[in-house]
């Protein structure tokens, strides 16, 4: 099923085989057109993304070879899914498992290649546990790029799948425990949002803090043992660790490890564990990323006739599925009532010129501006 395990609903109409438009069997693929984004993210090949370990490693980390650009017949496939933990996307791997199952029914229904998008896999990716090394600059530079058209991926693709709602709460989160502030000097600390947090042991010993303290995350974290309400050591500190209270004090700033270091050594810090990094609990749906995410693939659909549209988004959740093909069916039928305005049809026709789905029977316009509540518009991304 186009809808991963564990829903409620199947969906109405599954296409045939032979529903499904033609994957570009006798020209380039628009994402490998589009030299922008070609340039600086990469597609995986399903056959290899499915042998990866868990947790997934970083792009820089898989061999080249498993990395391939779309050809004529290839079908590429984008995956939207929002990350819960700063330091990697999955780090149980039950994401990786929905990707797995929505694209072995994708891979059993067609005859071409499958190329997959995920951003982790796609784009340099800093460290997430010790030892690997930090992006280089190019790798910095691409990633820059990268995050500036991913966007554009999703209109590229030939399918998204989009996924939500999995409970990833890692084991040890969040337990406390205490170090003598004593040893401070031989870690390395940065500022995230109010947090201030451990980011690895000092390369040589330091008679003070400051030169220690980092203002950018450059090392990210890794799974550790979970020991509740104990008292331990510098050696017990891992990556990613939040510096919780100094001598009772709650700690939000760098600058305050630097006043404490003056008077407040034989204190005792208490930190919290975090293996892979501070948690985002904002739900999936608002969030900026994924809003427009879904919102491109709700404009895909709509420039294709409703039965072809619902096979172009799969998802772990059915509810999903059916938001995003309501909202494609609002496009159609707001096409038609403008589709006298002349100024929609130049939009319309760049976005029908970059999407990688076309198809003789999909419709020839599409609103350029969604009408908001009260009047107002909302452009298109671009």
């Amino acid at each position: 099923s186009r809808v991963g395990s564990g829903t409620t609903q199947e969906p109405e109409v599954v296409p045939t085989n032979s529903d499904l438009p033609e994957f570009h069997a006798n020209e380039e693929h628009p994402f490998t057109r589009d030299v922008g984004v070609s340039h600086c993210i990469k597609l995986i090949r399903l056959k290899d993304f499915v042998n990866l370990p868990s947790p997934l490693p970083r792009c820089q980390d898989i061999p080249g070879l498993s990395f391939d650009m779309p050809m004529q017949g290839d079908l590429v496939i984008a995956v939207s899914h929002a990350w819960r933990n700063q330091a990697h996307p999955d780090p149980c791997g039950k994401k990786q498992a929905a990707i797995k199952e929505l694209t072995d029914y994708l891979d059993s229904r067609v005859h071409s290649r499958a190329l997959l998008f995920v951003d982790f896999v796609s784009i340099p990716q800093r460290p997430f546990s010790e030892g690997q090394a930090e992006r280089t600059q190019e790798e910095d530079d691409t990633f820059e790029v990268a995050i500036s058209c991913m966007h554009r991926v999703f209109l590229l693709a030939d399918r998204v799948l989009h996924l939500d709602g999995f409970d990833e709460t890692l084991e040890g989160e969040g337990v406390p425990y205490t170090v003598p502030f004593a040893d401070f000097n031989s870690l390395r600390f940065a500022q995230c949002g109010d947090w201030v947090q451990i980011m690895g042991r000092s390369t040589q010993a330091r008679s003070g803090l400051k030169p220690n303290i980092i203002h950018a995350v450059k090392a990210l974290a890794k799974r550790r043992r979970a020991v509740e309400g104990t008292s331990g050591s510098v050696d017990d500190v891992s990556m990613f660790d939040r510096v919780l209270t100094i001598a009772g004090e709650l700690i939000t700033q760098l600058a305050q490890l630097e006043e404490f270091e003056k008077d407040a050594a034989n204190e005792e810090a208490v930190l919290e564990r975090y293996p892979f990094g501070r948690v985002n609990d904002i739900p999936a749906d608002r969030r900026g990323w994924i809003f427009l995410e879904r919102f491109i693939t709700m404009v895909k659909c709509a420039m294709l006739e409703h039965h072809i549209a619902q096979d172009v988004v799969y998802s772990n959740r059915a509810e999903i599925v059916l938001e995003i093909l309501q909202g494609a069916e609002r496009l159609r039928e707001a096409a038609v009532v403008d589709e006298s305005n002349t100024s929609t049809f130049s939009a319309v026709t760049s976005i029908r010129r970059t999407s990688s789905i076309s198809s003789p029977n999909s419709r020839q316009s599409l609103l350029g501006f969604i009408k908001l509540p009260g009047g107002g518009r909302k452009k298109l991304p671009e």
